[in-house]
């Protein structure tokens, strides 16, 4: 015997399980890869997840800072 499934009632189960996942892992990096960090997230309205405070840690792994040039270096050395 053959089961049957009712497509639409399993797709709605699959997004009811995709809805009570954990958050996911991942860890964010400095460019030189010194700082590492493993940021926190919340469930937006959406009911995806965002990463929290995402500015923050921006500025603090120095993803907002502009290199300049080193004094007394001639610029292309």
């Amino acid at each position: 015997m053959a089961k049957i499934y009712d497509l639409e009632k399993e797709k709605q189960k699959a997004k009811d399980r995709a809805k009570e996942s954990p958050p996911p892992i991942i860890c964010l990096r400095s460019k030189n890869g010194k700082v590492r960090v493993y940021p926190r997230w919340e469930k937006g309205p959406d009911g995806e997840w965002h990463i929290m405070h995402l500015d923050s840690i921006k500025a603090m792994l120095g993803y907002d800072r502009v290199e300049t040039d080193k004094e007394g270096e001639p610029e292309g050395s």
